[in-house]
């Protein structure tokens, strides 16, 4: 006969009766937890590989993750000698904008996230300059903006002052505001790996409404790479497109759900060279028609590039140029050099609608190879962001 102390109590038959409910829940919340860490981990990982781009340093710590062709041929104390203080330049690097914070952002689908980000102040309306655009414009002032791709954003310089836009500003308030009595404005109104279509949409719907005076593009490399890579520049993402994309799909896949099919301009081989410059000299066209309702001027600079170049390479320079041309395949260089001469011809042929056109390609060529200019095919530090300025400063004719 059983004892009393032989049955169960109502406590110990609730204990067992919940214990598989305490595991099942147990193991939901872990997995559960380890699933949210899965995810955000996917995550953190798209975003840390673009943020440890953001600096000029960082760029050159992560250019194999990063892909970028020739990077990796040279190290942050060789770079460090394309700008006027190689010393000052090699301790602060980390802290040169490169790939600066992107937003999404109407139309053009990215742009510059206002705010102080590493050496590039980006005001409310996502321009690299250091003051609110007023409305509306002070008497006296003449305002010129500055459009393009990461040349023209100016990516390396130390500070907003020693980019393109800046240079040229100074030049203005220094060498033509005496003369006038007016006060001169450079905006810049740019963005990395924006193409012609990026500059034209940005003026259709940005800077013609800003009471410009003068519109100054720096352009021409963006259409020739994506041309290379296939891309029809009318019907394209950029990387920074991508990386937005990239963000979506990480949700979609961890949602089970099937990501969204990719719908940008594709082409079976690269662009014809003369096809590239057609779709720039369209777009060029559609801005002029677009400011022309401002009275504005309208200057287009194709912009300087290493194969378009005369100039003494450097040890360095010429390392890169091998090694970049080599890592981009066969033809590359053939199919930079025509299509750097396609725009050219075309742009110096066609009606522009009343832009002007300027050839800026041979500002380095009297140059040796003590003269360090190029960070990499396209870029500059702050001597060959001084030198473009001082190049488009000289073909701005008369100021009023």
């Amino acid at each position: 006969m059983s004892s009393l102390a032989d049955k169960p109590t109502t406590a110990k038959i609730l204990a067992f009766s919940l214990l598989p409910v305490l595991v099942v829940a147990g193991l939901v919340g872990t997995g559960f937890v380890l699933g949210r860490w899965d995810a955000t981990r996917h995550f953190h990982r798209v975003v840390e590989r673009r943020e440890r781009t953001e600096t000029l340093g960082g760029m050159l710590a992560v250019v194999e993750d990063r892909a970028f062709a020739g990077w990796e041929s040279f190290t942050p104390e060789q770079a460090a000698r394309a700008f006027y203080d190689p010393a000052r330049a090699l301790a602060e690097m980390d802290g040169y904008a490169w790939f600066s914070p992107t937003v999404r952002t109407p139309f053009v689908n990215n742009n510059a996230l206002p705010g102080r980000h590493a050496s590039a102040e980006i005001n409310g309306d996502q321009f690299r300059w250091d003051r609110e655009v007023t409305s509306p414009k002070p008497a006296g002032t003449y305002r010129i903006f500055l459009v393009g791709g990461s040349t023209a954003f100016s990516v390396g310089a130390p500070d907003n002052a020693r980019t393109i836009g800046g240079y040229l500003e100074r030049m203005l308030a220094d060498q033509v505001a005496p003369k006038t009595g007016r006060t001169y404005e450079v905006i810049t109104a740019a963005y990395p790996m924006w193409a012609t279509t990026h500059e034209r949409i940005e003026i259709e719907n940005r800077v013609s409404e800003m009471e410009p005076d003068l519109v100054v593009a720096l352009s021409g490399y963006n259409d020739v790479v994506w041309g290379a890579k296939t891309r029809d520049v009318l019907h394209f993402w950029t990387q920074v497109d991508h990386y937005f994309q990239n963000l979506l799909d990480a949700g979609y896949d961890k949602a089970g759900i099937a990501r969204l099919p990719e719908v940008e301009g594709l082409e079976a081989t690269r662009v014809p060279p003369e096809t590239v410059a057609a779709r720039a000299v369209k777009n060029v066209r559609l801005a002029a028609f677009a400011l022309r309702p401002t009275g504005a001027r309208y200057l287009w600079c194709l912009q300087p590039h290493v194969v378009a170049s005369h100039k003494g390479l450097s040890d360095r320079e010429r390392a890169f140029y091998r090694h970049y041309f080599g890592k981009l395949g066969e033809g590359s260089e053939a199919y930079y050099a025509a299509g750097y001469a396609a725009l050219a011809r075309a742009m110096g042929a066609e009606d522009l609608a009343g832009a002007r056109f300027e050839d800026l390609t041979g500002i380095f060529d009297d140059l040796g190879p003590t003269d360090e200019v190029f960070l990499d095919s396209v870029h500059f530090g702050d001597r060959g962001n001084d030198l473009v300025a001082r190049a488009i400063f000289g073909r701005l004719g008369d100021l009023p």
